[in-house]
């Protein structure tokens, strides 16, 4: 059996619980609803479960705590509509490996980009979530095999407003003009921006100069002309750091 996280020399192998200590991990980073349920639950009613979860306890006061599902959204969502159809119980044994709460957010990553292509948004944010625990964009680019200047990227978009990811995670949004209005530190400002631009108003440097001296894109003038913003000039410390990206 293929584990979907390898276990270090210092953790357990395998183990089997109850379907009913299984529940989704708020660490899950994979935030769009799973697809192709139906099938898979056709295959593990058939087959069985031939790959485990990756899983680790929830915080919470009890004998045996729920365990939470970091790694195998897809395998729990169709365990789950194998018992609304009474096809399984809650003692079916489920094989899972159990991982740190620290650990928790990597195997999720880990997994979800292996097995099928991650919705930006939630790439950004896990990203994100790494960067909060501690792990430098280093760390988080030879884990994935990426450059730094990706996963910086990354981190930025991932700081846009929620209601701007949300229209990321839903293809309302794309890349460039995600990178664009990341260069708005603030999340009123950005959002102004985006009303502004659906209106197809135009507007000069001056609404946005002042909150993307940090970190432009790797093409400033490119992705602000996606949003409809007319740029003019660039002072020479905008043009320095616009070099450096490229």
């Amino acid at each position: 059996m293929q584990n979907a996280v390898e276990p270090t020399a210092d953790r357990a192998a395998i183990q089997y619980v109850p379907y009913a200590r299984l529940a989704r991990s708020p660490l899950n980073v994979r935030g769009k609803a799973p697809t192709g349920i139906e099938a898979l639950a056709e295959s593990i009613a058939q087959k069985g479960l031939l790959q485990n979860l990756a899983v680790h306890e929830l915080k919470e006061r009890a004998k045996s705590p729920c365990l939470g599902v970091c790694a195998g959204q897809r395998r729990l969502a169709a365990l789950d509509m194998l018992y609304e159809q009474g096809r399984i119980t809650k003692d079916y044994q489920v094989p899972v490996l159990i991982v740190s709460e620290g650990e928790a957010v990597a195997a999720s990553l880990i997994e979800n980009r292996e097995r099928e292509p991650m919705c930006l948004a939630d790439e950004c944010v896990a990203f994100r979530l790494l960067s909060e625990e501690g792990k430098t964009t280093g760390h988080i680019a030879a884990l994935f095999s990426i450059p730094e200047v990706a996963v910086r990227r990354a981190l930025k978009i991932a700081n846009l407003a929620p209601v701007l990811l949300d229209l990321l995670r839903d293809d309302k949004l794309d890349y460039e003009q995600a990178k664009a209005l990341a260069l708005a530190d603030d999340h009123a400002t950005q959002e102004r921006i985006l009303c502004r631009r659906r209106h197809k108003m135009c507007y000069q440097e001056r609404e946005i100069m002042p909150s993307m001296a940090d970190d432009p894109p790797a093409s400033v003038g490119d992705s602000l002309q996606l949003l409809g913003i007319t740029v003019f000039h660039f002072e020479p410390f905008l043009l320095m750091y616009h070099c450096e990206l490229r």
